[in-house]
């Protein structure tokens, strides 16, 4: 009788620290990447077409921060389509020339350009882009993939 009154015990202990745990995952068709949440989307849209459908996701476009960053979306790129696709990133100077903004709000501090990036070709290039190797800026109306990010969710066990 003793050890079935220490399994009882166990088991409820285990159950209480099971219930009361945080687990954060990716919603459904989502994939994890750090403490983000992303989905590759090979449909063509313009940026913003882009980003507002990222956001009718709950979230925004992927916004780079290390050269890592940008393999990893490389990968997921290549992945997907077996060659290197035009992909929006969630990076613009749409508002002022040389001033870059992510859309998600977090600090813009990717310093990983392509040789002589960004270059505002022709006055006309404000939003960023990956393909293959460099990442470029180029007109925001042009269509492209998109890779969009989320936040992780929380769950309550």
């Amino acid at each position: 009788m003793g050890f079935t009154l220490q399994l009882i015990v166990l088991l409820g202990l285990s159950g209480g620290l099971l219930m009361g745990a945080d687990v954060s995952a990716c919603p459904d068709g989502w994939a994890k990447h750090g403490e983000r949440c992303y989905m590759f989307f090979n449909d063509k849209k313009t940026w913003c077409e882009a980003e507002s459908h990222c956001v009718e996701q709950g979230g925004n476009l992927f916004s780079l921060h290390t050269p890592e960053d940008a393999d990893f979306v490389r990968n997921v790129v290549l992945s997907a389509t077996g060659a290197r696709t035009a992909t929006w990133l969630g990076s613009h100077d749409s508002v002022q020339n040389n001033c870059w903004l992510n859309s998600d709000g977090s600090k813009f501090d990717f310093q990983a350009w392509g040789p002589g990036e960004p270059n505002n070709y022709g006055g006309k290039e404000g939003c960023m882009e990956l393909l293959g190797q460099p990442i470029n800026d180029i007109s925001c109306s042009i269509k492209a993939a998109f890779i969009c990010a989320r936040s992780l969710e929380v769950m309550d066990d």
